[in-house]
């Protein structure tokens, strides 16, 4: 009789021991279940213009030979920046793949200040704002992330006035923006025009692959 109820002790702290080990779980799963901020996540943190709807399929980069796209956004308004000087290496296809076997393509393209002389940058139109509004902070978005991004503003209202026919553009006015800790950039908001310089760079295995591009667009404000 005692040997029966050792047994059916046994089970019983057993039978205990699951349930315990499975309200763990439970609980665990609920824990994991819960997002972290996503405040980090510009994509789906996102609100404005519509993203392509490509930009949700898995991309070998490896294999592709087109460079990730951009788009810069401003609050509600956003713009494709036009893509200018460049360089990418990838391979062909699987079999070059397997075998080592690289392809690289380079791109030459006009200075920004140059380019938008041209008019062949296109335009982030800010929304209107009253005194009491602030502007809303500049987002990037990436189809996929860079692991080297440098910002850079150009001051075109002067580059109209003094630098137009030259090739001096060491003397134009410019500065490197830095962004803040979700990402974003602020803006000058006092009425000048500026080019938008995003000079961005992606690695993407071994033996070189992946590279680099020059992406630029057009702030309009005041020209004299």
């Amino acid at each position: 009789m005692r040997k029966y109820q050792k047994i059916v002790l046994f089970l019983g702290l057993w039978a205990l021991l699951g349930l315990l080990g499975g309200l763990f779980s439970v609980l665990m799963a609920g824990k994991i279940a819960v997002l972290p901020d996503a405040k980090n996540d510009r994509l789906f943190a996102y609100v404005g213009p519509e993203l392509p709807t490509s930009w949700q399929q898995p991309v070998d980069w490896q294999l592709s030979a087109q460079l990730p796209e951009v788009r810069a956004v401003c609050g509600t308004v956003g713009v494709e920046p036009a893509r200018g000087a460049g360089e990418w290496t990838y391979f062909a296809d699987s079999f070059s793949r397997q075998n080592g076997l690289v392809t690289s393509w380079q791109a030459y393209g006009l200075q920004p200040l140059r380019a938008q002389e041209q008019g062949l940058l296109p335009m982030l139109i800010l929304p209107a704002l009253s005194e009491a509004e602030k502007l809303p902070p500049l987002q990037l978005f990436w189809q996929r992330e860079p692991q080297q991004l440098t910002l850079t503003l150009y001051d075109y209202s002067w580059w109209h006035s003094y630098g137009r026919g030259t090739d001096n553009f060491a003397r134009a006015p410019k500065q490197e923006l830095k962004p803040a800790a979700d990402g974003s950039y602020t803006l000058p908001h006092d009425g000048k025009s500026y080019v938008v310089a995003i000079d961005a760079e992606w690695r993407t295995g071994e033996n070189g692959l992946g590279g680099k591009a020059q992406l630029c667009f057009f702030l309009p404000g005041e020209l004299t």
